[in-house]
């Protein structure tokens, strides 16, 4: 049997005021997909890990994400924005990138992941300050 590459979505939920009993039920939400949730009460967002519920789910990545966003929507009225990569470094910059309502997804391989830092500038990395995207830069 071979294992899947690793799949994690960082999701924000685009909460109109901050609600902790909401998050609370969001997060809930996401823990009936998948056990795999890190919860960012900073900014009401949430690391996903999606390997293994995209085979229970029988969807692909995006198409998890779309359920997921769904059903916020649907039960809470909350909108959201996602994105997906084989890290969660990648996926926090997708979702970084990608405005309320949409997902943005990066593959696994070599090239896609190449292919979606190769325009980022340094800042755009998480936890790289000003001086160090500085020196990175040069």
């Amino acid at each position: 049997m071979t294992s899947s590459p690793r799949t994690v979505m960082r999701i924000y939920f685009h909460l109109q005021e901050p609600d902790e009993d909401l998050y609370e039920q969001l997060l809930a939400l996401l823990e009936g997909i998948t056990p795999g949730v890190q919860p960012h009460s900073a900014d009401w967002s949430a690391d996903v890990d999606l390997t293994g519920a995209l085979r229970y789910w029988d969807r692909d990545a995006k198409g998890l994400a779309a359920v997921i966003r769904l059903r916020a929507l649907a039960l809470y009225g909350v909108q959201s924005s996602a994105g997906i990569g084989p890290s969660r470094m990648i996926a926090a910059m997708a979702a970084a990138l990608s405005p309320p309502g949409s997902v943005t997804v990066v593959g696994n391989s070599p090239y896609d992941i190449a292919a979606f830092l190769r325009p980022q500038r340094a800042a755009a990395l998480p936890g790289i300050g000003p001086a160090t995207a500085r020196s990175l830069s040069r």
